[in-house]
């Protein structure tokens, strides 16, 4: 908008578009110097950085695109005509650039590909275009230094900053720039972490394999028999590899955004293991989608997708999703959702947890590891049979134990664990000393 403001302020003589080849050369060689310009923008704030980055190519487009009009208008000779075919060229240009990042220069090139293959293409434009052929190799030539001297993984490093020799996986999508790295530990062997765009979205900590078992393991294990299960988001697997241990799961199908996500958990032996299970059935796509598209009902449904912080994720946190999820569940299934409070504020928390509420009135808040929280809802009142629970708990309890959820009263609340030197001690939730000893214990 600023670059066509500024057309309207320049000589007539400059207004002909004869400079258009010298604009597109210019925006080129801005374009390829944001690359080069990343590493000090990171320490700007975001809000000033982005257009510090953006702007100066983005002011030479807007330039470029009257010029363009008025070239059209000195060869059609009518002006409505001129208008119209530019203004065609434009929209088709910004929708099949968008369809062309998204589905093949993003997957095929990444993101760093994308961006040295548009600075090119401007560059090479303005080159074809110029009258002077060899006076404009000057300014293509030092784009193409620019280019290639570019590192190979300049960009990816600067999201993810690790040592190489970390790395078990990475990739590109449009989905971002996703990495599996092991992360050396103190004792024992490396946690896994995946991270995507510089962001980590899960480990293979305790904590996250706690709430993450939780997820799947809780609602199912609180129906008599939860056969069929759908898991939204595979991330490290936890949840998928809790649904698919329960001893009266028969189907898990798993929803994963993605393709990435199960190439990088099949690097692993563990990921090998899972992701072969016959009763396993993963689908590549968006969780809301295949909810929409698919008619099977299900008697749990789980997810746990990314923090509603990040772009896009918040439409799974929402009453629509929830009214959504309550379409596709059996009678009496249930519903569980992950909601991380240490990342969002607290009245974003209280809302979220409201919409859910409005979808399952009747429902458990449960602390999965410390801010870690999960909501388990139902459609209308349910009860638990305790002597049940033991039975499918005490089954269930080769793949509980290691998270700690291997006792039916704590998964109810009728257990606590106090703190003791050397591990804990289990003890019951109404008991006389309770509040007494409320200050030292964790769920």
């Amino acid at each position: 908008a600023s670059g066509g403001a500024v057309v309207s302020l320049l000589p007539t003589r400059l207004q002909a578009g004869r400079r258009l080849p010298e604009l597109l050369l210019l925006a080129s060689v801005f374009s390829a110097l944001s690359l080069w310009l990343l590493p000090w923008a990171q320490r700007l704030p975001a809000l000033l950085a982005n257009p510090l980055l953006i702007a100066p190519t983005g002011m030479l487009l807007g330039l470029a695109f009257p010029l363009l009009a008025e070239q059209c208008h000195l060869h059609i000779r009518q002006a409505a005509a001129s208008a119209g075919w530019v203004l065609a060229a434009n929209t088709a240009g910004s929708l099949s650039g968008s369809l062309l990042a998204a589905f093949l220069a993003l997957p095929w090139g990444g993101l760093q590909g994308t961006l040295v293959a548009g600075s090119l293409w401007l560059g090479l434009l303005g080159w074809l275009l110029a009258p002077a052929l060899a006076r404009a190799l000057v300014p293509l030539g030092l784009l193409v230094a620019f280019t290639v001297l570019l590192p190979r993984d300049y960009v990816f490093r600067l999201f993810l900053p690790v040592d190489p020799s970390r790395i078990v996986y990475r990739g590109e999508d449009s989905y971002g720039a996703l990495a599996l790295v092991a992360q050396p530990q103190a004792v024992g062997e490396p946690s896994l972490e995946l991270i995507v765009d510089g962001f980590n979205m899960m480990s293979s900590g305790l904590p996250t394999r706690r709430y993450a078992t939780a997820l799947a393991a809780l609602p199912a294990l609180w129906q008599p028999e939860a056969a069929d299960i759908l898991v939204i988001c595979l991330g490290l697997g936890h949840t998928t590899e809790a649904a698919l241990r329960l001893p009266h799961t028969r189907r898990v199908d798993c929803v994963e955004l993605s393709p990435h996500v199960p190439r990088a958990l099949a690097r692993t032996a563990r990921g090998q293991k899972l992701l072969n299970d016959p009763k396993l059935h993963v689908h590549i796509g968006d969780g809301r989608h295949y909810l929409l598209t698919s008619e099977r009902q299900f008697d749990v449904i789980t997810a746990e997708p990314p923090p509603p912080v990040r772009a896009g994720a918040v439409h799974l946190y929402t009453r629509d999703y929830y009214r959504l999820c309550a379409s596709r569940l059996k009678p009496g299934g249930l519903v569980a959702q992950w909601f991380p409070i240490f990342q969002i504020p607290r009245q974003h928390t209280r809302a979220m947890i409201a919409a859910f509420l409005e979808g399952y009135p009747h429902a458990y808040l449960i602390e999965g590891a410390g801010p870690q929280l999960l909501m388990v809802g139902a459609t209308r009142p349910w009860q638990v049979d305790f002597s049940g629970l033991v039975e499918r708990v005490a089954r269930a309890a080769p793949g509980l134990q290691r998270t700690g959820w291997d006792s039916a009263g704590l998964q109810l609340g009728d257990e606590f664990f106090l703190k003791r030197e050397g591990g804990f001690e289990r003890h019951p939730a109404r008991s006389e000393d309770f509040h007494r000893k409320a200050g030292n214990f964790a769920f």
